[in-house]
């Protein structure tokens, strides 16, 4: 279940989702990825497939269809290599999945890249470093794409007409968490560079609307709460992971634009009988006004 509102410059987004004994998985994609078990594979199968991803070392090729309404239809792939700690074996990971203890997430070291349908693609590459025993986390990348996407119209620009638009452009991210005493709380900073082009398909627009075609930096620094009790990050059953961050996007840091913005976000694992594990999404974006139109929340 899925639902958007938006208001004063807020976008949430809420979902619901439901998996049949291996839940859906997040880990190696970004934050809010998920890829789920083939479907014509037997409940071992399935097993044997999620066990895999919780213990996987070494390198490991990654495929995931991209079902976003907004870029429509695609393909993402990549290829992780994990970095797994020193004495870490692969036979105390298995057993530390099928007991359903909690596993530290490995470092991986990832490029990636995305097709869809209405022409969106995007290269680029990461490494998300779990160091000092998962004291310290870092995640930090950078990338390139273009992105063919449509807004609604508003005010007088006839609210049920759809802009379309081609978002492009380059970035690069960097991040620090830092758990705090022997908790599952972390505390972080992140910061953030966007260079973006949005030019808007005038030929699909009736003549007398005004839509701006820009070009913009924005450039940011963030402040974060994490909480994350999930047994695993590959294919947890049970746990949550929550994150709050707020950002200040100012000149001082190499944008062009001053504006505050936040988000909100979290995952829920239960599983209350053997075969089955649900699993919520939650989520919800801010940003002031004066954020340029490449960055709204979406």
């Amino acid at each position: 279940m899925e639902g958007v509102t938006q208001q004063a410059g807020e976008v949430h987004v809420f979902k619901l989702q439901v998996g049949n004994r291996i839940p859906e998985y997040a880990g190696v994609l970004p934050t809010g990825s998920h890829v789920s078990p083939p479907r014509h594979l037997s409940s071992g199968s399935q097993m044997a497939w999620a066990e895999g991803l919780a213990t996987a070392h070494g390198f490991l090729p990654i495929f995931s269809l991209v079902t976003e309404p907004a870029v429509g239809y695609g393909i993402a792939g990549g290829a992780a290599f994990f970095h797994r700690k020193e004495g870490w074996t692969l036979e105390d990971a298995r057993e530390a999945f099928r007991t359903g203890q909690r596993q530290s997430p490995p470092s991986i070291s990832a490029p990636v890249g995305l097709y869809t349908l209405n022409g969106s693609w995007a290269v680029g590459g990461g490494h998300r470093g779990i160091w000092k025993n998962d004291r310290i986390r870092y995640l930090g990348g950078a990338g390139y794409g273009s992105f063919e996407l449509a807004v609604a119209g508003k005010g007088d620009q006839s609210a049920d007409q759809e802009l379309p638009y081609t978002i492009e452009g380059r970035g690069l991210v960097q991040s620090l968490a830092f758990r705090i005493s022997d908790l599952d709380w972390f505390w972080g900073f992140e910061y953030r560079i966007v260079r973006s082009k949005v030019t808007f398909d005038t030929e699909e627009i009736d003549p007398g609307l005004n839509v701006p075609s820009s070009s913009f930096r924005t450039a940011g620094l963030g402040f974060s709460l994490l909480f994350d009790s999930r047994n695993n990050t590959f294919t947890p059953d049970r746990g949550l992971y929550l994150k709050t961050q707020l950002a200040r996007q100012d000149d001082i840091f190499g944008g062009e634009a001053d504006y505050w913005s936040g988000q909100a976000y979290g995952l829920f694992f239960t599983q209350p009988v053997t075969s089955l594990v649900l699993g919520l999404r939650l989520e919800g974006r801010f940003a002031q006004e004066a954020s340029p139109f490449g960055d709204y929340p979406r």
